[in-house]
């Protein structure tokens, strides 16, 4: 597309461009930085090119050319140079003579242009020397052609951008989802240029939190490119953050699955919540608190979803966080544009999963409590102000230092509690404390041109609601090279400030001229003795002043008797560099500090320290990607006038002239930029989208259950229309997290599809560079060259981006971001989904008590109400949906929707227009608050609201519908009296006693003599006892044309007089890829290595294992590969604290404890090379470690290789669980021989060690692991370097003589058969098996012989062993230790990879073994291969499996149950106690408001339904007489009293203190699991704070259970009851939170004692105990 810019032949355009060339003594300006204003010779006799430094594939560009009549000619060419002995012509142009010597020229560059990969350059010629690749150019600069320019997406149409890119954005019903509810999806496809919509294939990715496929959903878009997906989820899924995935493969153009384009993904959360009813927003009077008045004031309003205040009690804190660093300072909590934010939090944070790294980056901030109002009522209409005195509350102000804005974010907390319902939510603010109340900013140039005046700008930024007046004084002083000062010629200057100049105003200094006998051209680059150059100035403002005294008293009356009450401010420069001439310099005064609109008069008026040759100077403005789009000439002080255009979004205006400093235009330019902003049309239409939606409703409140209309209108007709309504009380449940299209979402995803920037206005335009003149750069200049690009011979004086002096911007800490507070939104109300509408009888004994009719029930509470299509007119675009009835939820109904039309584009309404929100409401209602769940037998406290929106007050008959077979009315009477004035709310009790387990029924109706409502919620019942699981698994691998297989899977459970009555729970999980269940723990194998030597690598083998599976089956997401990419990475610099000087590894380095040194260990060496070198061979790991590091490690050990070819280990590992039998001998030489061959190193040594291992193997009869491994390092070694084949058959025969088989088809080896099977079974029949029996030699042995025969290409032999290892992974995927996990790993994925291309197509016919269990079929085909699909199977134990087809597929049948009484054997001593939490005045904030007992209270006499804060504590250590077997990471389940949550804040503490003991935190409503990094001999205890959500009586005893992770039989199990609470008094310190052996966690970084080193098991424990903090560290 071409733009008009060829100006009248009397004017110059100058265009935006970076090149330049330089001579060699001047190479040094070539390298500095960027900043704003340059200077660059311009003669009429000159060539010069004036251009943008970027330039556009598929659109005309202008730039000005000059030097045309000297050159008889100039030609610009845009050269490819990728290739640079060989530069090609993408673009050129040709300024003739004859059109005048300054003139304007299009360069068109093609669509084709590579906007990649390829490099250009601009370059100019005489037009008599033609372009080639032999000609010289006269001068020639890099610029860069992008896609499109960097403007919104909407301008890129304007433009006419010719690209046709797909894009892809999903949307789902709603962003967190309950256990059992349905997730839909929707995804839409389009260009990205025009939005017109595309068709074809979506294929939809449902993930779990462990990246397992749970659902791919292959979909067909419709006309209008929109294709949609559901997924149903089961009634125990994975906890946590799923996502949805899609891609889009278009069929009209034949595309494939390599075409296939991909969304980014969709995260929703699945949890078990209850929708929160009510938000609470605080609004602070002032985001400040001022020191000297120590005050904070605000409101706190409750607002109903549905729209009344809540009427309840409200309790205020206010906290501040602690300072972590030197006067608290920037690290403040604070969000939004200004220094205060808002956000609505509910009373109790239930801690919600864990999601990955088990630390938390936004709540990791202690807080201090400052001061608290008891809890008080809400006015009347919930609204009401607080004021707190902060006088004596010690807050942290700062220090009032350079640069600090004040203390620590002040946190305002406002606790809502519910009179009707009991419900408690929370709203925060922050507000910052001031040292200060006002602040002083003087913006100058960043550099000072002599001879000029600059304008800068005074800005006193008052922190109150004033605005700062008075007369302020500011002084100006340069200096010289020499040491000399000098004032400046109009120092000191007032400046006086009104209440219309909002705070600031622009000033100008004067700066004086350099000397020219003492000041040359060349000290701008060099230091030389005697120079008198100024090098720098400063403009200080006076805070001595009187004006500046009397600003800030008249602020805060405070300030004449506090120190330090007035700000200091001073603004530092640099001297320009002159451009050849002494004192010649030019300027821009009056630029406008912000954007402007389109259509707006721009005037700036140009100033120089000279006359300019022939009298003017020339100016344009150019634009990156467009050019020069005005230009003219200017006389000096003359001014410049412009109207700013819909291009002009981020431009320069440029002032530049040639100067030799003898009158003439040549040799040097001179020049000045500044940055010019304009607010485009284009950027304001709706984001550019090509139509728009509209929505309307025909009532914007209604009744439950009544009809609702709705109607949908676009421009374009013929559209159709996707429509989703949900609750509110979703996105406040999902801490605001929106899921549904929006115009955002569409239009960003359409930038990033174009590799553009999306935004509504150009980031890089700084209101402030106008002032601050650009960039700091040595030598200083002023000229971006970024922007702006000049080509020329002559000498010219920039700054390049990312040279020496960086790029810090003089308002940079004026700018700088401030960190958002802590947010969270939690529901505590259920709103249960249950479909469908009845009516509810209640009949009671008393006919005063109970209705006597009929009362139509709201039972019918969906959280997505509206998920469907309309198609619009094709005349009139309107469609409507009539059909629609109101949920009978209380509250807001928020519609969504976009429109698509095939050939107009697609439009997305307005989601926050009022016309698309429904209140659904009743003048009189009853709303009860249960918990999600309750334990059978527990005494439910059902708190009962009672909503009376009427004129008049009512008395109300409420009561519970008599439900035998659900629960026992445990209240003395069913119905009550309750009167209610009228716009208010009432509230009773009632106490229920549930008696079966499932999803029961609580029916509460409530009539009056002229009104009446009736509900029914669902609450869920688990069962009580001790929960147990039992795992079996089965592996099918099949060809066609076999007789189906017959597969029973058959669980191993306890006599059923021990089992609790309906605890049993089955799910049978079918996979095809092998690897999978080992996948679903991934995030457990891919961990940050700590700890020492050993320990660092056990924790880093498996990230590089565990990559090098998914980067061959191509499942390595971005996101995993990041992690452990970074995890690997950072042990390897830890392992290298780990190095001798000879190359060597050991676990606490060369120096020992009494002062010798370490030899280092053969065997860790040999794990380390290893390691790394396989490591450096996934590419998605990023790894590339010194070629010494590895060099050394080979030669060390080729240096501790006997003559007979094995190996001697002078400092055997201190974890010999790490080496299995390959500590010494044989065993040791294989492993060696193993690392040398993996490591590419030490050819010699490997032939020796080849010798030895196979010569040794007939005296390794009896080791099976010895010879396994051997015939693993054997087989590499044949494979890698082509040696010891004949030596590797050998072994692996004698390896299938010594392996086991078992009775299914099995094979392993070290030891005798494991496994449970007894019995021959014929090869279509066979039994599953349980888990648990193997031993870790076993695991590792079979490993290395499965990794022997898959490189051998025996997959027959290998299947064997394959297979008895996926049999004996436990529900984590592991086996039982962490080392022999890593070599299992290893073998099923080599195996996987062995086996991905086989063809899948089983049919799996399920019959469960139970009473009205009826049978299924599952397929497992190549589409489906790698979907874990899981069926809740109902309580059955056994199930047999009926497998038809080809393929392999792996079935696991897991059965929890509970058992009446805990049977374990004890493998850890587990002790929980709880206690209950008692006031005092030194608490912390690790929690919103708490209710906390009088400390009158007597331990032992508490009971946890009388409390709202319980302190949980769980110690556990290895039971005595436990072997050190046990070892490798342990779960720590610690149950949770029903209606109690977890504090947010206190498991934070937990990551916190017991960082690399506990290496993550899972969380629940029932459980809070931790992952400790093993347990030894020493008590490690944790300790968090629990939080009463919901009232419930007789509560029974949480169950906490401790067990080894690979091996969960390891287990401990016991109880704490509810009716015994010890007492907490005061406090609990956060270092308390961990301990180990009595002491904080944190604290074990101190060195281990001496004297330990060679006593093994005390070694091991200290050194496990100082991996819970991060490494162990020597004295």
């Amino acid at each position: 597309a071409t733009r008009p810019c060829v100006p009248p032949k009397d004017t110059m355009v100058l265009s935006s461009g970076v090149r330049h060339n330089v001579s060699l003594r001047l190479l040094p300006v070539a390298l500095a930085v960027l900043a704003s204003c340059l200077s660059v010779v311009s003669a009429a006799s000159t060539p010069l090119v004036l251009a943008p430094a970027e330039f556009t594939a598929g659109s005309s560009v202008s730039v000005r050319v000059h030097g045309t009549v000297g050159a008889n000619g100039l030609t610009v060419v845009l050269a490819d140079v990728t290739t640079r002995d060989t530069p090609s012509t993408v673009a050129s142009a040709t300024a003739v003579a004859a059109n005048g010597d300054a003139q304007t020229v299009l360069l068109t560059v093609p669509a084709s242009a590579d906007v990649t990969n390829a490099r250009y350059k601009l370059r100019l010629f005489a037009s008599s020397a033609a372009p080639s690749t032999t000609s010289a150019p006269i001068a020639e600069h890099d610029v860069k052609v992008l896609a499109s320019p960097e403007l919104s997406v909407s301008s890129i149409i304007t433009v006419g951008a010719n690209v046709d890119t797909i894009t892809l954005v999903t949307e789902s019903d709603k962003p967190a989802y309950k256990p059992g509810q349905d997730v839909n999806a929707r995804a839409l496809a389009f260009t990205a240029n025009d939005y017109a919509p595309k068709t074809g294939v979506v294929t939809f990715t449902f993930r779990d939190p462990q990246t397992f496929v749970a659902r791919r959903v292959v979909a067909t878009t419709d006309l209008f490119g929109v294709a949609t997906a559901q997924m149903a989820t089961s009634t125990e899924p994975p906890l946590g953050t799923w996502q949805i995935e899609a891609s889009f493969v278009e069929t009209t153009g034949g595309g494939t699955d390599a075409d296939a384009v991909t969304a980014n993904p969709l995260p929703f959360t699945m949890e078990k919540y209850v929708l929160p009813t009510f938000e609470v927003d605080v609004v602070l009077d002032s985001d400040s608190v001022f020191r000297g008045i120590d005050k904070v004031d605000g409101t706190v309003k409750a607002t109903y979803t549905h729209g009344p205040r809540v009427g309840g009690e409200v309790a205020v804190s206010v906290w501040q966080k602690r300072s972590r660093g030197f006067g608290g300072g920037f690290g403040v909590g604070v969000i939004g544009g200004g220094m205060m934010g808002r956000m609505a939090m509910p009373e109790m944070r239930m801690a919600a999963p864990d999601q990955g790294s088990g630390t938390s980056s936004s709540t990791n901030s202690e807080y201090t409590l400052l001061k608290e109002i008891p809890p008080f009522v809400l006015s009347q209409g919930g609204v009401t102000d607080f004021s707190v005195d902060l006088s004596d509350a010690n807050v942290d102000y700062g220090w009032g230092g350079w640069g600090q804005l004040g203390g620590p974010a002040i946190l305002v907390e406002a606790s809502v509690k519910s009179a009707a319902t009991g419900e408690t939510q929370n709203g925060t603010a922050t507000a910052l404390p001031r040292f200060r109340t006002y602040d002083v900013h003087i913006t100058c140039p960043s550099v000072f041109k002599p001879g000029t005046q600059s304008e800068c700008l005074f800005n006193a930024e008052s922190f109150s609601d004033s605005r700062v007046t008075g007369t302020f004084s500011v002084s100006s002083k340069f200096y010289k090279k020499n040491g000399d000062t000098v004032s400046g010629a109009n120092s000191p200057i007032a400046i006086t400030l009104t209440s219309s100049d909002q705070g600031q105003k622009k000033f100008y200094v004067t700066i004086p001229t350099d000397t020219p006998s003492c000041c040359l051209v060349s000290d701008a680059y060099q230091w030389r003795s005697g120079s008198c150059c100024l090098s720098s100035g400063e403009v200080v403002f006076d805070s001595s002043a009187a004006g500046a005294k009397n600003a800030a008293s008249a602020l805060n009356a405070a300030a004449a008797v506090l120190p330090d009450a007035v700000p200091s401010a001073s603004h530092w420069g640099s001297i320009a560099t002159p451009s050849g001439v002494i004192n010649a310099h030019v300027t821009i005064h009056g630029a406008p500090l912000e954007r402007v609109g389109v259509g707006v008069s721009i005037s700036a008026t140009v100033r120089s320290s000279f006359d300019p040759p022939g009298g003017f100077f020339d100016y344009a403005v150019l634009s990156n990607g467009v050019g020069v789009l005005v230009s003219g000439q200017v006389a000096r002080d003359g001014l410049v006038t412009f109207t700013t255009t819909n291009t002009m979004q981020s431009a320069q205006l440029v002032v530049y002239v040639g100067n030799d400093g003898n009158g003439g235009e040549s040799v040097n330019v001179v020049a000045c930029a500044k940055p010019i902003g304009v607010t485009t049309t284009a950027a304001n239409n709706q984001r550019g989208l090509p139509q728009n939606v509209t929505l309307s409703l025909d009532v914007l409140e209604t009744t439950p259950g009544s009809g609702v209309s709705l109607t949908a209108t676009t421009t374009a007709p013929g559209s159709r229309v996707y429509l989703l309504a949900h609750d509110v009380s979703v996105i406040l449940q999902s801490k605001g997290t929106q899921s549904a299209m929006s115009a955002s979402k569409v239009s960003q995803a359409a930038a990033a599809t174009l590799g553009v920037s999306e935004t509504d206005g150009d980031t890089t335009f700084d209101p402030m560079s106008q002032m601050s003149g650009g960039l700091q750069c040595y030598p200083p200049a002023d000229i971006d060259a970024t922007q702006v690009l000049l080509v020329t011979a002559m000498k010219t004086n920039t700054c390049v981006p990312n040279g020496f002096g960086g790029m810090i911007e003089d308002e940079m800490m004026m700018a700088m971001p401030l960190a958002a507070p802590e947010m969270a939104f939690k529901s505590n109300v259920a709103e249960t989904d249950t479909a469908g509408a009845s009516a509810l009888s209640a009949d009671a004994d008393d006919s005063d008590s109970s209705p006597t009719e009929t009362i139509q029930t709201r039972r019918f509470f969906p959280e997505t109400w509206v998920w469907r299509s309309v198609d619009t007119d094709n005349s009139t675009g309107i469609g409507q949906l009539d059909d629609l009835r109101a949920p009978d939820t209380i509250t807001r109904w928020r519609f969504r929707a976009f429109s698509s039309h095939p050939s107009l584009g697609i439009g997305v309404a307005d989601e926050l227009a009022d016309a698309s929100v429904l209140t659904v409401s009743k003048p009189f209602f009853v709303r009860p608050f249960l918990p999600y769940s309750a334990v059978r037998g527990e005494t439910v406290t059902v708190r009962v609201g009672v909503f009376n929106d009427l004129n008049f007050p009512v008395t109300a008959n409420v009561g519970v519908v008599a439900n035998d077979s659900n629960f026992e009315l445990v209240s003395s009477s069913g119905s009550v009296q309750v009167t209610v004035p009228a716009k208010s709310s009432g509230s009773t009790n009632f106490s229920i006693r549930p008696k079966k387990l499932g999803d029961i029924e609580v029916g509460i109706f409530g009539t009056t003599n002229t009104v009446s409502d009736a509900v029914v919620k669902t609450l869920k019942i688990v069962p009580e006892g001790f929960p147990k699981v039992s795992t079996v698994n089965a592996v099918v691998r099949r060809t066609d044309g076999e007789n189906a297989s017959i597969v029973s899977l058959l669980a191993d459970l306890p006599d059923a007089s021990r089992i609790v009555p309906g605890s049993v729970i089955a799910t049978l999980t079918l996979i095809g890829d092998v690897m999978g269940p080992s996948l679903s723990g991934l995030e457990k194998l891919v961990q940050m290595p700590f700890g020492c030597g050993e320990q660092n690598m056990i924790t880093l083998a498996p990230n590089a294992a565990a990559m090098k599976y998914l980067s061959i089956s191509q499942k390595a997401t971005r996101e995993i590969s990041e992690k452990a990419s970074r995890n690997v990475n950072v042990g390897y610099q830890r392992q290298l604290t780990y190095r001798h000087e000879s190359g060597a590894f050991s676990a606490f380095g060369e120096r020992e404890y009494d002062g010798g040194t370490n030899p280092g260990s053969v065997w860790l060496t040999a794990f380390v090379l290893r390691t790394f070198a396989n490591a450096e061979a996934v590419a998605e790991l990023d790894f590339s470690p010194d070629e010494t590091i590895l060099t050394t490690a080979a030669a060390f050990l080729a240096s501790q290789q006997n003559p007979n070819g094995s190996f001697t280990d002078p400092s055997p590992p201190i974890h010999t669980e790490m080496t299995g039998a390959a500590g010494a001998g044989v065993g040791l030489a294989a492993y060696c021989l193993l690392a040398m061959v993996d490591g590419g190193r030490s050819s010699l040594n490997v032939g020796r060690a080849i010798a030895y291992v196979s010569q040794s193997m007939d005296t390794v009869n009896g080791n099976a692991y010895v010879v396994a491994i051997a015939a693993r390092a054997l087989t590499n070694a044949c494979l890698v370097v082509n040696q010891g084949c004949d030596a590797a058959e050998s072994a692996r025969e004698k390896l299938q003589s010594m392996g086991v088989e078992n009775a299914d088809g099995t094979k392993h080896w070290g030891g005798v058969a494991g496994g449970s099977n007894t019995g021959e079974l014929s090869s279509a029949e066979f039994s599953g098996t349980r888990v648990g029996k193997e031993t870790s030699t076993q695991v590792e042995a079979t490993g290395y012989a499965t990794i022997a025969f898959v490189e051998a290409g025996d997959l027959e032999t290998a299947y064997q062993g394959a297979r008895w290892l996926m049999l004996r992974r436990n529900a984590n995927g592991g086996f039982r230790s962490t080392q022999d996990t890593v070599v299992g790993l290893e073998a099923l994925s080599r195996f996987a990879s062995a086996t991905l291309g086989t063809e899948f197509s089983l049919d799996v016919t399920v019959e469960p073994n139970g009473f009205g269990l009826d049978s299924f079929v599952k397929s497992v085909t190549s589409d489906t291969f790698d979907v874990l699909q899981r069926v809740d199977v109902g309580n059955t134990t056994e199930l047999k499996l009926t497998v038809t087809g080809a393929g392999t597929a792996l079935a696991q049948l897991s059965v929890t149950y509970n058992l009446v009484q805990d049977p374990s054997s004890v493998a850890y001593d587990l002790i929980v106690t709880a206690k209950a939490v008692v006031a005092d005045n030194k608490k912390r904030r690790f929690f919103s408001r708490r209710k906390l007992l009088a400390s009158s209270v007597v331990a032992g006499e508490v009971l946890a339904e009388d409390v709202d804060t319980v302190e949980i504590t769980a110690c556990t250590k290895r039971a005595d007489g436990v072997t050190q077997n046990s070892q490798g990471m342990v779960l720590l389940e610690v149950g949770l009293f029903t209606g109690f949550a977890a504090t947010v804040d206190s498991l934070d503490s937990i990551r916190l203190v017991g960082a690399g003991l506990a290496r993550r935190v899972d969380a629940d409503d029932r459980l809070v699991t931790f992952y400790l990094e093993d347990v030894t001999d020493e008590e490690t205890c944790v300790t968090f704070d629990t939080a009463k959500l919901f009232g419930v009586a007789n509560l029974q005893p949480a169950v906490s259970t401790v067990k080894a992770y690979y091996h969960p039989e390891q287990v401990t199990v016991t109880d704490v009851k509810a009716d015994t609470l010890g007492l907490r008094v005061g406090a609990r310190d956060a270092t308390e939170s961990v301990t180990v052996g009595g002491d904080p966690a944190n604290a074990r970084r101190q060195a281990v004692s001496k004297g330990t080193r060679f006593d093994f098991t005390q070694t091991r424990v200290a050194c496990f105990a100082a991996a819970a903090v991060a490494a162990c560290v020597l004295g």
